[in-house]
């Protein structure tokens, strides 16, 4: 618009979008205005849910606009994630410490609506992964409570978490430690 508010109808200046505080916008962010307007189709915030957002549209030396505060809602699942990571125990027991996953949107945000059965498998595939591998999330939470690892003293294994249309999760690296002694043998 001009100094007088009237939208002056033969600019085709492009304008550009952005956000605050910074986060993610995507889709087509810079727009050449056509009769003085710039129409903006397809953005897309991902951002953190209770955070208060903003759009900020500015174009060379021209006045920049803001926008009213803009919100984000939990989006669906897209990803999982390891909030308690997993803890070996001696071959064949359960873990000293069980694994919980979430659902969470491309955000971050978990999606408490969420009742997606997720699978643990091991790697290498000289250890074996026992217990209940598959369970369904509960309000986007995944709690495993009886996985056994049956492996090699000394082999790094990870646990790898999929769930369909879900980005896997990956556990840091477990070891199974020297069980307690059970047997004598004659050398």
């Amino acid at each position: 618009r001009d100094t007088g508010g009237i939208t002056v109808t033969v600019s085709s200046a492009p304008v550009t979008a952005s956000v605050s505080p910074g986060w993610s916008l995507a889709g087509t962010t810079t727009v050449n205005a056509s009769s003085g307007i710039s129409t903006f189709t397809n953005l897309a915030l991902s951002g953190m849910v209770g955070t208060n957002y903003t759009l900020t549209f500015a174009s060379g030396v021209l006045t920049s606009a803001t926008s009213n505060t803009v919100t984000v809602t939990v989006g669906a699942g897209a990803q999982l994630a390891i909030t308690t990571q997993p803890v070996g125990g001696a071959s064949g027991a359960l873990l000293q410490t069980q694994p919980v996953v979430e659902v969470r949107d491309s955000g971050g945000n978990l999606v408490t609506t969420s009742g997606a059965a997720v699978l643990a498998t091991i790697s290498p595939s000289s250890g074996t992964l026992s217990g209940s591998t598959t369970v369904s999330a509960s309000a986007g939470v995944v709690r495993f409570s009886n996985l056994t690892l049956a492996g090699l003293v000394g082999t790094n294994y990870t646990i790898k978490f999929t769930s369909t249309g879900l980005t896997e999760a990956v556990s840091n690296n477990l070891t199974v430690p020297v069980g307690a002694p059970s047997q004598v043998v004659l050398t």
